[in-house]
């Protein structure tokens, strides 16, 4: 696939930019997808320009980490519509079973 790469263990990702608010109609090249794979899948990382916060997709789908600022995280936690656990990278990591 053509772009630009870059690699975390056992990982490989595709860079693109643009809004946040056109996430999932992005004009992206028929060339850019996988073979055989007819859908581009859902953004692994998302942050703004200014990197004051990211979003991150792992491949199980109900699990997404964020970064941001203790004001953001406090008010993520506090909006009773969101399941949120806070993680403390120092600590062993919450994990479903």
């Amino acid at each position: 696939m053509p772009g630009a790469r870059f690699e975390t263990p056992h990982r490989e990702f595709f860079l693109y930019h643009g809004s946040v608010s056109e996430n999932g109609s992005w004009d992206i090249a028929t060339e850019d997808q996988a073979p055989g794979q007819p859908w581009l899948p859902e953004p692994a990382y998302i942050w703004p320009a200014d990197r004051s916060w990211c979003i991150s997709n792992d491949v199980d789908p109900h699990w997404t980490g964020i970064g941001a600022g203790a004001e953001a995280i406090e008010a993520l936690c506090e909006d009773e519509r969101l399941d949120v656990i806070p993680a403390d990278p120092a600590q062993p990591q919450p994990f479903y079973t």
